[in-house]
Formats: structure tokens, C-alpha cells, sequence
């Protein structure tokens, strides 16, 4: 990363370039960096490389978001003062009882030290989202007092998902870190949408959130949502959002009304990097390889090619059919086996139809007015 940003904006003899990856074309083109979604910047084994990262990207006027469960205090004060200009913060609290997140969180700050550090952030300038992510049966004591306190002490929203854990990802862990997370978090992960008490968890703590003003979001919701509004403020540049185009369907439809393939495309692709590149990146994670060479998507491609891909294939993550207020325009061809003929626009491409009030899982909707 550090060679990347020393050559930057380094030249070659033809005055192009020298870096022509896509990460260095959107670095010189202002858009944030976030740290990270893989590894928490502020571990004990990560401080003494993000840290001179974070001072780095700030001297060069590149935007931050970061997302943490802090670190030790020597290095979380560091961090505050390295930081010159507000920058979005997400903290990860997904209990606030301290011996669950001693057992199960080795190293990180308990919650009670993380809250601390959430106020102190706040009073800073910096906006903080926090994650109950994910929700664990039997990790939040009062679902009620934890959204209570968040509020209190000024963040903006929460990001909730349920606990999912693979067979592999189980099998892998050690005997101790299963004892910790307990035989009834397990079983839960195992089973993400069908445990009944799980889901029931989910929805008081997602009740609780609205209860105090907290901006929910989770991902694929329906519900309009402000929880993006600090990332979007403070990012010279920044991707458009699902989030935000099921934001503009609240706005401007009605239950029934129908999404076309060229609305979708005119809402993103004007705020989207041009040129061709090796986007096929950005759903090789959450799709199976085999699929997305049955579907013919290509490694290298504009948007508009990748946002064509996403519209008509369930199987990739952010086609619009998966969010929650979105349903397939079709008529039954067998109700009992759920069996549907998908209706298509002129340009054969399917039709979505806005339900506000949420699918319940349906991938289709007969009432579309066609």
C-alpha cells in the first residue's frame, strides 16, 4: 500500500501514469479508503502499519472511513489525533456484557471501554455507527438498555445482521473458541433463517433501535433508511448505495409501481467511475465462480456492463430482486409449487415491481399492473 501511494502520482516518459491499477485511478480520483472490513486497523497486530497508513492517506487528503473495536488506549488516543477532519467511524458492540466479549473477543476493548471511546470520538467530530453484528442469542441481556445507550451517547445508527457461520468455518474453529461462543450462538449460526429464536431476537433488537431514533440498516433491507448520510456527506466522491436508490423508490413510488431496467441504470451509473475494468472483483466474494461463468459475466467491464448483470441475476449479491421492497413482476403458473413466468419490458429484460411494506422472502409479485 505504501509503494502505491508513493508512486501515485508519478509519471513516466510519456506523462502517463506509472500506476494504471484501478485502486490508484480511484485513489487520484478522491475516493475514500475504508479500514477494513477484513482486519481491525487499531489489533495488536495491525496498530504500528495502519496507524502511519491513516497519518499517510490524511497528509495526501484522502477521505477514511474506519471501522474498529478500538484498540489500547495508547493507541486509540493516537489514532484521534491523527485524524484532522471528521471521518465516519464504525464500532463494532455486539454485547455490552463484558464477559462474553472477554471470552469471545480476546485483545479488544471490553464494551464499557468501547463506549468510552464512541464519546469520545463523537465529541471530536467524528459521526459513529455502531454494529450488533451479528445478533447472538444470548449476548444481549436487555436489547432495550443497549439501544438506550447508544443513543445517549450520540451514535447515529446501527448495523444489525444475524449470526452465520458455514460447516467449514465451525469445523475450523478450536475446541475453546467453540466453548466460548456457546453450543446455542452455534446452533443459531447454523441455522440463520429458520431459528425461531434467533429471528425473534432480531426483530426486539431492530424494535429497540427504532424505539430510541437509531438509523437502522442491515443488508438487502426495504425500509428507507439515514444510516449512510455522515459516509456520503464526507467523501469528496463515493459509489452510489442500494441503500440509497431504495431511499429514492420511497420518495418517488407507490406500493405496486414498477422499477424498469433503465431507472436502475440511470440512478448509478452517472455517479460511477468510467472505463473498463476488472470489476467481475467486486462479486467474485459473493458469488460462486461457477455461476457467474455460467452467466457469461465477463472479468473486464464497465459499469453500466456490470449493473446489466446484476439486474436480471438473483445470484449476484446486489441485484435489486434480493432487496427486501423489490419483487419480480409475474404471473402463477403454480401457485403450489411456487412455480412463476417472469414478465419482461421491450427490451426482454425482467420488471421489478416496489412493495414498501417488504416480499416476505417472494421472489415474485403478481400484482404489477400489466
Amino acid at each position: 500500500m505504501f509503494n502505491l501511494l508513493s508512486e501515485l502520482w508519478q509519471t513516466d516518459d510519456k506523462g502517463e501514469f506509472k500506476r494504471k491499477t484501478y485502486a490508484a485511478h480511484l485513489l487520484r480520483s478522491g475516493y475514500a479508503v475504508t479500514l477494513s472490513n477484513h482486519v481491525d486497523p487499531l489489533a495488536a497486530s495491525n496498530w504500528f502499519q495502519a496507524l502511519p497508513l491513516i497519518e499517510t492517506l490524511q497528509e495526501m487528503g484522502i477521505p477514511l472511513n474506519l471501522m474498529t473495536r478500538f484498540g489500547k488506549d495508547e493507541h486509540t488516543q493516537e489514532l484521534f489525533s491523527l485524524l484532522k477532519q471528521p471521518t465516519p467511524i464504525y464500532v463494532s458492540v455486539p454485547t455490552l456484557n463484558a464477559e462474553i466479549a472477554r471470552k469471545c473477543e480476546p485483545g479488544a476493548p471490553l464494551p464499557e471501554q468501547r463506549l468510552e471511546y464512541i464519546k469520545q470520538a463523537i465529541a471530536l467530530g467524528h459521526p459513529v455507527n455502531v454494529g450488533i453484528n451479528p445478533v447472538i442469542p444470548g449476548w444481549i441481556d436487555d436489547r432495550d438498555l443497549m439501544a438506550k445507550t447508544f443513543k445517549e451517547i450520540g451514535v447515529w445508527g446501527v448495523c444489525l445482521g444475524k449470526i452465520h457461520l458455514s460447516k467449514d468455518q465451525i469445523a475450523n474453529m478450536s475446541e475453546r473458541e467453540q466453548k466460548n461462543l456457546g453450543d446455542r450462538a452455534i446452533e443459531a449460526a447454523s441455522r440463520r433463517h429458520k431459528d425461531p429464536e434467533l429471528n425473534e431476537l432480531y426483530k426486539a433488537v431492530e424494535a429497540a433501535c427504532d424505539k430510541y431514533g437509531l438509523h437502522i440498516y442491515t443488508a438487502q433491507q426495504g425500509r428507507y433508511s439515514k444510516f449512510f448520510e455522515h459516509e456520503k456527506r464526507l467523501a469528496s466522491k463515493g459509489f452510489p448505495l442500494m441503500q440509497e436508490f431504495v431511499n429514492h423508490c420511497h420518495k418517488t413510488k407507490k406500493s405496486g409501481d414498477l422499477v424498469v431496467w433503465g431507472e436502475f441504470h440511470d440512478f448509478f451509473a452517472p455517479h460511477l467511475p468510467k472505463g473498463v475494468w476488472n470489476l467481475r472483483e467486486h462479486v467474485n466474494s459473493t458469488t460462486r465462480i461457477r455461476v457467474l461463468n455460467e452467466k457469461k459475466v465477463p472479468q473486464r467491464m464497465d459499469y453500466s456492463q456490470l449493473l446489466w448483470h446484476g439486474w436480471q441475476y438473483t445470484e449476484i449479491g446486489f441485484c435489486p430482486a434480493n432487496v427486501d421492497c423489490f419483487a419480480w413482476a409475474g404471473d402463477p403458473l403454480d401457485a403450489k409449487k411456487n412455480v412463476w413466468t417472469t414478465l419482461l419490458d421491450d427490451l426482454d429484460l425482467p420488471i421489478l415491481v416496489f412493495k414498501p411494506e417488504g416480499t416476505n422472502g417472494q421472489a415474485f409479485t403478481k400484482e404489477h399492473k400489466l
